[in-house]
């Protein structure tokens, strides 16, 4: 097909790709990370705890306590790491979505919302009208090249 041409600034626009976390043993307990997290998302909203624990219990329909959720937050307390079911709760309970940013950075991705998704797609699908048009383009070059030989 066509010939590509070298391009010495393209590089700059690959340095931001997320990359998954390395699987090293013994390296992925994520329980103290969790609780930070969560523990901040807290902080920086301008809920109370009591008033974070009744929007989780009204959404789910199941009691989250001020103490549970005190629970959550604390690293000391391992065994009582935020349920990965509750983590979409709390995160629309205070409007923060940190948890699924962060949770997605582990794995190497990255999280759009809203109209990001759309302005992504619409990204796609031009790249693809592209690629389509340079391939228009290639097999009519192909056709007057062979109906040039008859």
């Amino acid at each position: 097909m066509s010939r590509k041409r070298s391009d010495a600034l393209t590089g700059d626009l690959f340095t931001g790709i997320p990359k998954p976390l390395a699987e090293v043993p013994a390296s992925m307990d994520f329980r103290a990370p969790v609780a930070q997290l969560v523990s901040r998302m807290i902080q920086d909203s301008e809920m109370t705890r009591w008033a974070i624990a009744a929007r989780m219990s009204e959404l789910a329909d199941v009691e989250t306590s001020k103490a549970l959720l005190d629970s959550y937050t604390a690293e000391s307390r391992e065994e009582c790491n935020l349920p990965f079911w509750k983590a979409p709760l709390i995160e629309l309970a205070i409007g923060n979505r940190s948890l699924a940013e962060w949770h997605a950075s582990v794995l190497g991705g990255r999280v759009l919302w809203g109209a990001d998704v759309i302005d992504a797609e619409i990204g796609r699908r031009k790249r693809e009208m592209a690629d389509a048009n340079a391939e228009i383009k290639e097999l009519e070059r192909i056709q007057r090249l062979h109906r040039g030989r008859r």
